[in-house]
């Protein structure tokens, strides 16, 4: 028996050898492998798997002038094989001897159990074809360190960067592949390998990812917005307006925790329940403050503030923590400052590797609404007022080289990491106090300070060029 897609009774008497390479011969694409003259066969010897496949062999067999005709069970040394490399499913059939092979269908049985020598001769029946010109093989290989595994049995370069799976039957063969794995024999926590999966004359390359798992950081989120937010503010030289940033949180808020960074000349002991006032040497800067306060949150988010903002009716902070927990890919979420929603975007082009890059920061540039809340919009950088997740701030932090004129720096280190968006619908006011003349002397840059913002940005950063617009 040889099989296309239909068996096919072949009234000719053979050895099963002779058979084998009749079958292969029918239909068969010459190559230019001498070796291999029928390498690309479409019919092979019959193999019966199923119930039906011995029930329609079994009918066609009735044509046959002998009582059994040979299929594509074969013994080699020891073991039962099929000619397409099937698992055989038969028990309690008998060994063959080195000098013969087994694999006659009788015409009233399924598989004879009888040991026929190779020598003798039988009709051939012909049967199902291969998928086109060969039986289907996929080949896939790792090019890095990685190992290709199947599940299901030891196959050839199982365990090994490249691994062979060869069956005439296409339904075996989708089986074996979902049971294939993929193993990094090198310890990495963030890298990738490419596979290549090569089929008869079809090849892709796809990339497997490797990363250590993070370690889950869980947070309390307790009963109410106290349990959930901190606010964290940074203060220099302005305690009256620090004093009435606080009496206004506790108008609002009367149990949230407040931390206050303070590099101060001469600092003031801050009172009040849930204040934790932290001094700082002197005129350490604005970034070094926001790195100390943050360090020391607790709670899932926190709150940023300047030390002369003024909560009002409309700082509804319950409202930014409703968007980050429905939308848990966000890390920052900006407000309003006086109606003042101020966001911007950022673009970065890679440069030359000798060159840098370039940075671009447009303003009032924003993207698509989030999901579910319209008014709010994803952005690159966001106002001086937003919330945001603790561990995704402290995993970028800010830099305490920048001392006065820092504040899109932070979300230039963050563009890639943080997702932010700004909602126009929670906003906080700001006081008008006259600043006094020792505090002006801080806080207006001087152009040396400019100077090494941008020295920072082309050395840190690897930047050639930094476009404001």
């Amino acid at each position: 028996m040889c099989f296309d897609e239909k068996l096919v009774l072949v009234k000719e008497n053979k050895t099963w050898e002779e058979a084998l390479d009749h079958c292969r011969s029918l239909g068969a694409v010459d190559t230019n492998d001498p070796n291999s003259p029928y390498r690309n066969h479409r019919y092979d010897l019959a193999t019966l798997i199923t119930t039906d496949d011995h029930t329609y062999a079994r009918e066609r067999a009735q044509q046959a002038t002998t009582d059994e005709v040979w299929t594509g069970l074969y013994n080699l040394a020891g073991e039962w094989l099929w000619v397409g490399g099937e698992q055989m499913q038969y028990e309690n059939i008998p060994s063959c001897p080195t000098n013969g092979f087994c694999g006659v269908l009788e015409k009233s049985v399924h598989l004879s159990q009888r040991i026929f020598p190779h020598l003798v001769h039988a009709p051939v029946l012909l049967a199902q074809a291969f998928l086109k010109n060969t039986s289907p093989r996929i080949n896939m290989r790792s090019w890095c360190n990685g190992e290709l595994r199947n599940s299901s049995s030891t196959k050839p370069g199982s365990g090994e960067k490249e691994l062979i799976i060869k069956s005439r039957s296409l339904e075996l063969l989708n089986d074996m592949l979902v049971k294939v794995s993929y193993t990094s024999t090198v310890y990495h926590i963030n890298t990738g390998d490419l596979v290549t999966f090569q089929f008869e004359n079809h090849e892709a390359v796809f990339a497997i990812a490797i990363k250590q798992p993070h370690v889950p950081v869980l947070y309390d989120m307790g009963t109410d917005i106290s349990s959930q937010v901190t606010i964290a503010t940074k203060t220099f030289l302005r305690y009256e307006q620090l004093k009435v940033l606080l009496d206004s949180i506790r108008k609002f808020y009367s149990n949230i925790k407040v931390i206050v960074a303070d590099d101060s000349f001469e600092p003031e002991h801050i009172t009040g329940e849930n204040i934790q006032h932290y001094i700082m040497p002197p005129a350490q800067g604005w970034f070094a403050g926001r790195n100390l306060a943050v360090s020391q949150v607790t709670t899932k988010y926190f709150l940023w503030v300047d030390d002369d903002f003024l909560f009002t009716e409309k700082t509804k902070i319950e409202k930014l923590v409703e968007v980050m927990e429905a939308v848990p890919e966000l890390d920052v979420v900006g407000g309003s400052v006086k109606k003042n929603q101020f966001y911007f975007s950022l673009i970065y082009e890679e440069g030359e590797e000798t060159e840098g890059g370039c940075l671009y920061r447009k303003s009032n540039k924003k993207l698509h609404s989030v999901p579910g809340y319209p008014q709010c919009f994803l952005a690159s950088g966001v106002v001086n007022f937003f919330l945001a997740r603790t561990d995704a701030v402290q995993r970028v932090g800010f830099d305490p080289k920048l001392q006065r004129l820092a504040h899109s720096e932070f979300f230039m280190d963050g563009l890639g990491y943080l997702l932010v968006a700004t909602c126009g619908d929670v906003s906080i006011d700001h006081q008008h106090v006259a600043r006094s003349a020792r505090y002006r002397k801080f806080r207006s840059p001087r152009k040396d300070d400019s100077e090494f913002k941008l020295q920072l940005h082309f050395f840190k950063n690897h930047l050639k060029c930094i476009k404001y617009g």
